[in-house]
C-alpha cells in the first residue's frame, strides 16, 4: 500500500503555503495536494485589481501545474469525498484512496447566499473565486452593467463598490447594521470610510437588506425591494453577506467542528495527525476562547505553521492570534489591523487616537497600550510601517523610556525607534 508522507486537501492560500513549507523537508517527501478548483493557485486577495482593470488574469495565477510537479508537489484537480482517520485515507471522488501519514484540510469557504425570494434569477452573483471575477469583468466589458446593488458592506462588499465604480458603474452599497466593514474598522473609521465611497458617488444604505429581487420579463434581474419597502432598479445584484466555513468532511469524519473545524494553538485538530489552516479553522486557545479568522494574509501564515508541526510534533509552533494583520485599501486610504486592534477586555488597556486630514488623505490611527506595550493599531490614511509594528507586536516589545505614547500615535513616527531599542 503507497502511503503520502503529507496531503493537503485545498490548495488555496493555507494549503499552498503549507506545501511551500513542506518542501522544506529532505527530496524524498512526498506532498499531495487535491483541490477541485481547476484555477488554484491564485491570489483571492488581489481580485478586486482584476475588476479594476489594474491587473490580468495571468498575473493573479501564483502558479501553474508544472510548478507543482518540478517542486515534488503531487496536484490533484478532483473533489475529497470521505476522509477516514481510521486508516488514514481520502477517498476521492472517483473512489481512488489516498492514504496519508498527516492530513492538512484547508478547505476554505463558500460565498454564503441568503435565503432571499429572486435569488436565483440571472443577474445575481456572488464574488468570491477567479470564476466568479471572469463573470463580473466579462459582463462589465459587455455594457451590461448601468447600476448594481451590493449586498453586504463588509471587505469583500466595499472592495467590489470601489471596483465598479472605477469602471464606470453606478453602485448602491447595502449593509445589515448601522456600520461599514465592522470586522476592521471602529465607528470613527466607517464614519471616515463613508464620507469617501459617497463623495465617489456610492450610496450607502445602513440596516436594510433585501426583502425580494424582481425579475423582467426575460427572467432577468431588473430590481429589488428592500427590507423598508423601497423599490430600486438595477441590472446586477451582487451578494457579499460573507461565507460559510467548508466543515462538512470534517464533521463526517468525526472531527470535532462548531462553526469552524476545532483545533488547539498548533492548528491540530481532534485526531493527532490531522490538522487545519486557513478560514476553515476555528482555534481554541489556552484560555478556551474561540478565534475564527477567516483573512487572506492570515490563512498563509496559519498553512506555514501548521505545516512546520506536522513535519515536527516533538517541538510545536503555535500560531500567534496577537501577530494579526489584516490589510485592505478604501480609495486610496490604506487601513491595516494589527494585532488586538479592538480588545473586549479593557483592563488595563489605554488608548490613543490621532485623527487629521492632510491634503490628500484623511489619517486615523488607534492605537492600544497595555503593560507599556502596543497590543494592537488600527491605522487608516497614509501607510504606517505594518512589517516592523507587527514584530514589536508580536515580540512584545517594551516601549523605551525615552520615547512617549503621544509620540507613537503622531503621524510619520518611526518604529525603528522601538523595534532596535536597546533593552
Amino acid at each position: 500500500m503507497k502511503i503520502i508522507d503529507y496531503v493537503i486537501i485545498g490548495a488555496g492560500q493555507a494549503g499552498f503555503f503549507a506545501g511551500q513549507t513542506l518542501l522544506k523537508q529532505e527530496n524524498k517527501t512526498k506532498i499531495t495536494i487535491i483541490d477541485e478548483d481547476l484555477d488554484s493557485f491564485y491570489y483571492r486577495a488581489s481580485l478586486k485589481y482584476m475588476v479594476k482593470k489594474r491587473v490580468g488574469e495571468k498575473e493573479l495565477i501564483g502558479t501553474t501545474q508544472s510548478f507543482f510537479k518540478n517542486k515534488r508537489i503531487n496536484k490533484i484537480a478532483q473533489k475529497v469525498s470521505v476522509i477516514n482517520p481510521s486508516d488514514n485515507s481520502v477517498i476521492l471522488g472517483d473512489n481512488t484512496i489516498i492514504h496519508y501519514k498527516k492530513l492538512l484540510i484547508a478547505t476554505g469557504g463558500y460565498s454564503y447566499i441568503p435565503q432571499i425570494p429572486g435569488s436565483e434569477i440571472e443577474g445575481v452573483y456572488p464574488q468570491r473565486t477567479l470564476e466568479d471575477t471572469r463573470r463580473i469583468c466579462e459582463i462589465a466589458d459587455r455594457g451590461k452593467f448601468k447600476k448594481c446593488l451590493i449586498l453586504g458592506a463588509g471587505v469583500l462588499g466595499t472592495e467590489l463598490a470601489e471596483s465598479l465604480v472605477e469602471r464606470g458603474v453606478k453602485v448602491e452599497l447595502f449593509s445589515n447594521r448601522n456600520t461599514l466593514v465592522p470586522r476592521m474598522l471602529d465607528s470613527r473609521a466607517a464614519e471616515i470610510v463613508a464620507d469617501l465611497f459617497k463623495k465617489n458617488g456610492v450610496k450607502i444604505h445602513y440596516e436594510a437588506s433585501f426583502s425580494k429581487i424582481l425579475e423582467d420579463e426575460n427572467k432577468k434581474v431588473r430590481g429589488v425591494e428592500t427590507t423598508k419597502g423601497e423599490i430600486i432598479d438595477c441590472d446586477g445584484v451582487f451578494i457579499c453577506t460573507g461565507m460559510k466555513r467548508n466543515i462538512e468532511l470534517a464533521k463526517n469524519a468525526g472531527l470535532n467542528v462548531e462553526r469552524g473545524i476545532l483545533t488547539n494553538n498548533f492548528l491540530q485538530t481532534s485526531e493527532p495527525n490531522i490538522f487545519a489552516a486557513g478560514d476553515v479553522v476555528e482555534i481554541v486557545d489556552d484560555k478556551q476562547s474561540h478565534h475564527l479568522i477567516d483573512l487572506w494574509g492570515p490563512a498563509g501564515d496559519m498553512g506555514k505553521i501548521a505545516a512546520q508541526n506536522m513535519m515536527d510534533n516533538s517541538n510545536p509552533i503555535p500560531y500567534n492570534i496577537g501577530a494579526f494583520h489584516a490589510y485592505t485599501i478604501f480609495w486610496k486610504h490604506n487601513c491595516h489591523v494589527l494585532g488586538d486592534f479592538a480588545p473586549k477586555d479593557l483592563t488595563g488597556v489605554e488608548t490613543l487616537t490621532y485623527d487629521q486630514k492632510s491634503s490628500t488623505t484623511h489619517n486615523y490611527y488607534k492605537m492600544h497600550f497595555k503593560d507599556n506595550r502596543i497590543i494592537g493599531i488600527l491605522s487608516l490614511g497614509e501607510a504606517r510601517d505594518p512589517i516592523h509594528l507587527q514584530h514589536i507586536i508580536s515580540e512584545q516589545l517594551s516601549i523605551p523610556p525615552n520615547i512617549s505614547k503621544k509620540e507613537i500615535i503622531e503621524r510619520g513616527f518611526d518604529y525603528e525607534r522601538i523595534l532596535y531599542a536597546k533593552r
